[in-house]
C-alpha cells in the first residue's frame, strides 16, 4: 500500500501563548559539622599492621636488607692451630686397607675396588671394550 500524505482539511486554532511557570529550586543549606576531637595520623600511625613478612619485605626493601643481613650466619675468625696439636695429629698412624672383591658383570667375572661413593670410580677403556659398554 503506497504511504499518502496527510493533509488538514479544516483551521484548528492552537493556543501558542501559554503563560510559562518558573518553579523556583530549592535552596540547599550547609551544615557545619561539628568539630571532631581525633587525631587519624597518630591513629594509624601506632596501629599494629596486620602484613606478612614477604609483603613487608616487597614494601620496604631497606627493612629486607636488614632481615637478610641479620640471617646470614657471621664468619668467626678461626685461630692458627698450636703446634703441639699438629704434632699429636703427626704421630697417630692413620691405617687404610683398600677393600677389593670379586663380581660379575655379565658373563665375565672381574676384581674390583670397592668404592665408598665419595669419588668418581673409573674403568680403563680396555675392560669397558671386553665387558662391550660405551663411554658415554
Amino acid at each position: 500500500m503506497p504511504k499518502q500524505p496527510i493533509q488538514a482539511t479544516g483551521s484548528m486554532e492552537v493556543d501558542s501563548d501559554l503563560p510559562i511557570e518558573i518553579k523556583p529550586k530549592p535552596i540547599k543549606r550547609k551544615t557545619k559539622a561539628p568539630p571532631i576531637r581525633y587525631d587519624i595520623v597518630s591513629d594509624v600511625m601506632n596501629q599494629k599492621a596486620d602484613i606478612s613478612v614477604g609483603d613487608l619485605m616487597v614494601a620496604a626493601p631497606t627493612l629486607r636488607r636488614k632481615l637478610a643481613s641479620a640471617c646470614r650466619p657471621k664468619r668467626i675468625p678461626v685461630t692458627e692451630t698450636s703446634k703441639e696439636t699438629m704434632a699429636v695429629i703427626e704421630e697417630d698412624d692413620i691405617h687404610t686397607t683398600a677393600v677389593y672383591s670379586k663380581i660379575n658383570i655379565g658373563d665375565k667375572t672381574v676384581k674390583v675396588l670397592v668404592d665408598c661413593g665419595a669419588a668418581k670410580t673409573c674403568m680403563s677403556k680396555s675392560l669397558a671394550d671386553a665387558l662391550g659398554l660405551e663411554i658415554q
